[in-house]
């Protein structure tokens, strides 16, 4: 890592691949790096001296803003040299200034960043028709990623029920934010982040810095407008007369679910942490305290990490597998007939229905050991469909010796360590007892 350091301590790269149009527009607006007379009292009236200073007021926050942008752009370029990189996008103030700045650094068109979107269903339409908007205004094609296994809201009510949010907040936050922004990150690979993430958001992200090291496959974590101010954000976007999202006219601040997103008086959104103060109304996270984040953006100390914690811990009696290769292994493996053969459940930790048989498995574990094996498959998709999954969770008998496995196909109720205990033991018989059945 210490080259990584090296490499965001050292010279600033000048920018070289700003647009001709804002380029322009600096030159008109940021023609001088320092006020160019300090007005005195002694030399002007009362008034005079006040419209002066009125004047370099306005001439510093101009500067300043300049500086901004030159950083933000040297961040993003730094992103891009250490790519692929990601852009999870949800169409606030700050997201449309990255957004922009991508876009005149021409990293949109190229594909050098891929721009994605979460929705969870519960948005409000003008959000994603916004990013259509943003897709076709700057020639690029954005990812969505919705829900596994839910292609509208109908789907969603259907397997999660419509007030999942209300009754479980946590797993609502696992299943309609985090996965997909999970499965979004693998997908397009990435391995620096883009994230608008700022200072001023609130106490949680009040220390953060425009680079910081990331997390397993992710190299970098970049947040190129976090020493930004909400309202900085407003004076770019009314300086280039840049299109925001339509609902900052109707009140809000930020914009996240409809369900919980409420407007809030313009004379609050510029307070310390006021953009946030709209969202996640009557929400309280598991430790009774008012929520503050979405889940997708915490540190280790943060009280809201609800979706790492992955099924059947180190002291299950459940043996997890975490390569292609074991599972690979139990399919080639010549079993003695006097091996039981091994049971497998394919699952995801966010699925309410593979949490819901994490305690029947393993007691099924408990009383065949050595036999209950588990292999996390939303992370292997390509791999795990090849096994003829298409859902989670799926239980295959391995009966070795290359042969195919067998997938147990009990409906929800009959997910029991009985039951369980019932098919294993069907299976080895046939295995044990007649032979040329699996061999």
């Amino acid at each position: 890592m210490a080259s990584f350091i090296l490499r965001v301590a050292g010279a600033v790269p000048v920018c070289a691949r700003g647009s001709p149009r804002r380029g322009n527009l600096r030159k008109l607006r940021f023609s001088s790096s320092s006020p160019s007379r300090v007005p005195s009292s002694r030399s002007v009236s009362r008034s005079g001296f006040a419209e002066e200073l009125s004047e370099i007021v306005d001439q510093s926050k101009r500067v300043r803003l300049e500086h901004l942008i030159q950083q933000a752009e040297d961040a993003l370029k730094f992103a891009v040299k250490n790519g692929p990189v990601t852009f999870p996008c949800a169409c606030i103030a700050g997201d449309v200034v990255i957004l922009n700045l991508l876009h005149e650094l021409g990293y949109l068109e190229t594909g050098e960043v891929k721009v994605v979107l979460i929705d969870t269903l519960h948005l409000f339409p003008e959000t994603v028709e916004f990013f259509r908007e943003k897709e076709r205004a700057y020639g690029f094609k954005g990812i969505i990623c919705k829900p596994e296994g839910c292609a509208s809201k109908a789907d969603f009510d259907k397997s999660y029920g419509s007030e999942l949010w209300k009754k479980d907040i946590e797993l609502y936050d696992k299943v309609a934010k985090v996965e997909p922004f999970q499965r979004s990150l693998r997908e397009t690979q990435c391995r620096t982040m883009i994230t608008g993430r700022r200072r001023d958001q609130g106490f949680e992200r009040a220390f953060i810095e425009i680079y910081e090291e990331g997390k397993g496959d992710i190299l970098c974590n970049v947040q190129p407008i976090a020493y930004w101010t909400f309202k900085e954000c407003f004076d770019y976007l009314d300086t280039y007369s840049i299109p925001a999202h339509p609902l900052h006219e109707k009140g809000y601040p930020s914009i996240g679910d409809a369900k919980d997103t409420i407007p809030v008086d313009r004379d609050k959104w510029f307070e310390y942490a006021g953009e946030r103060s709209g969202r996640f109304q009557g929400i309280t996270t598991a430790s009774g305290e008012k929520k503050t984040e979405c889940g997708m953006h915490v540190d280790d100390g943060g009280v809201e990490r609800v979706f790492d914690r992955d099924l059947w811990d180190k002291n299950s009696m459940v043996e997890k597998l975490t390569e292609r290769a074991t599972v690979k292994d139990l399919l080639g493996s010549n079993l003695e007939l006097h091996e039981p053969g091994k049971l497998m459940v394919i699952y995801a930790p966010w699925c309410k229905y593979c949490m819901a048989t994490e305690k029947a498995f393993e007691a099924f574990a408990e009383s065949a050991p050595g036999v209950a094996v588990a292999y996390r498959g939303d992370v292997d998709r390509e791999f795990v469909s090849k096994l003829g999954v298409q859902s989670f969770p799926t239980f295959l008998y391995f009966p070795g010796g290359g042969n195919e496995p067998v997938k147990f196909e009990g409906a929800e109720e009959d997910r029991t360590a009985e039951k369980f205990v019932q098919f294993h033991s069907t299976m080895d018989w046939f295995h044990k007892g007649s032979p040329n059945v699996f061999r």
